[in-house]
This record gives structure tokens, C-alpha cells and sequence, in this order.
């Protein structure tokens, strides 16, 4: 049983680290200084709250990574490995350690969003400055449009799934897993 359960959380794992891939290559928004703008951050977000933080930080890390490789875009893949990975990590527990007796989920769910996309911001900011220098101040503006889209469209779609069954527990925070 222990090992049925272990192969499910890895093909859960996998899948949403597919999802992550595609949606970063699908739904895609050149940025002025190359690279591009993306909402698959509120699938990081998602990942984490109804995966867990390990498996989380896998698909969150490796999905956005791959997508860098695939999309010619190398260089950012291991920024993107770390910071994505750590921004899945920090939306799990962040909306862990808000009081859940006194704060609604949703509330918690957008304090810990937009904590982790401030993450991306910064993460990203450092990572261009080691890699492209000074003009890495440009990409700023962007990765905030792409953090604020994503926290917008993550509490829609959280919004949703939380009336769906499987999904109701998950999101309330009273599981870290759908089953």
C-alpha cells in the first residue's frame, strides 16, 4: 500500500509538473528585453497548496526549468529551478503558519501568493543582475505584472476548485494533498 501511495504522489508530481511546463510555453507575453511574461506562477502556487511543499518544489522547479531549456531560454533555467522551486516552498508555508482558526483560506491563500511572488521578484532581480548585468533593473516591471496576474488568477481558480470535492479539503488547508 505504502508503495501504491508513493507511485501516486510521483505520477501527481509529474503531471502538475507538465501542467507547469506547458502553461509557461502556452500563454506567453514578450517582455521589451527579451523573455517573456507567463501566468504558470499561479500553477506554482497551486502546486504547492495541493501537493505539498516536496512535491511542489519538484514540479514547480523542474516544469519552469524545462520550459526555460525548451523555449531556447537556457540561461534562466537554473534561476528558475531555484526561485520557482523556493516560490512553491514559501506559498506552502506561508499559508501554513497563518492562523487558520481566525483567517479565512482564501485570505491566507492571497497573503501567501503574493509573499512568494515577491520572492520571484527579488529572485529573479538577483539572478539578472548575476547574469545580465545592470540592465536586469528592466525586467522588473514585468516580473510584477506577471506576479500580479498570477495572484489574481490563482484566487479565481482556487475560488473554483474549492467548491469541487476533492479539491474543498485540499484548499482549506486541512489537507496538503488531493488524493
Amino acid at each position: 500500500m505504502k508503495e501504491q501511495s508513493t507511485i501516486g504522489r510521483i505520477i501527481k508530481t509529474a503531471l502538475w509538473m507538465a501542467l507547469v511546463f506547458l502553461v509557461t510555453l502556452s500563454v506567453r507575453i514578450p517582455s521589451p528585453i527579451g523573455g517573456y511574461i507567463h501566468i504558470a506562477d499561479a500553477l506554482v502556487l497551486l502546486g504547492a497548496w495541493l501537493l505539498g511543499p516536496i512535491e511542489g518544489l519538484i514540479a514547480a522547479g523542474l516544469g519552469s526549468a524545462f520550459a526555460d531549456f525548451y523555449s531556447g531560454a537556457a540561461l534562466f533555467a537554473p534561476g528558475s529551478l531555484v526561485i520557482k522551486a523556493l516560490m512553491a516552498v514559501i506559498a506552502w508555508f506561508v499559508f501554513k503558519i497563518l492562523p487558520g482558526k481566525r483567517m479565512h483560506p482564501a485570505v491566507r491563500r492571497l497573503i501567501a501568493a503574493i509573499i512568494a511572488e515577491l520572492w520571484m521578484v527579488a529572485g529573479y532581480y538577483v539572478y539578472e543582475i548575476i547574469v545580465l548585468g545592470p540592465s536586469a533593473v528592466l525586467a522588473v516591471p514585468g516580473n510584477f505584472v506577471q506576479a500580479g496576474v498570477s495572484v489574481v488568477f490563482v484566487m479565481i481558480l482556487t475560488a473554483a476548485l474549492s467548491i469541487i470535492g476533492p479539491f474543498r479539503k485540499a484548499l482549506s488547508g486541512d489537507k496538503e494533498s488531493i488524493k
